[in-house]
């Protein structure tokens, strides 16, 4: 299964944040954060239209 993704990079003080996501055409989807390389928080699935990770401390300007 070929997937097609993005990701975005931030840096907030010393800890780097990055979040990934990914889907396929076969209707799989999964997205992943991760603080400092650890990951945060994980999740995918079928028939998955949006995932989101409400976290006040995660802006798009950092």
């Amino acid at each position: 299964m070929r997937l097609y993704g993005q990701r975005w990079l931030y840096r907030i003080g010393n800890q780097t944040v990055t979040v990934d996501n990914a889907f396929s055409w076969t209707s799989w989807a999964q997205e992943r954060m991760l603080v400092n390389d650890e990951t945060s928080h994980s999740t995918g699935g079928y028939l998955v239209y949006k995932r989101d990770f409400d976290q006040d401390w995660l802006t798009t300007t950092g």
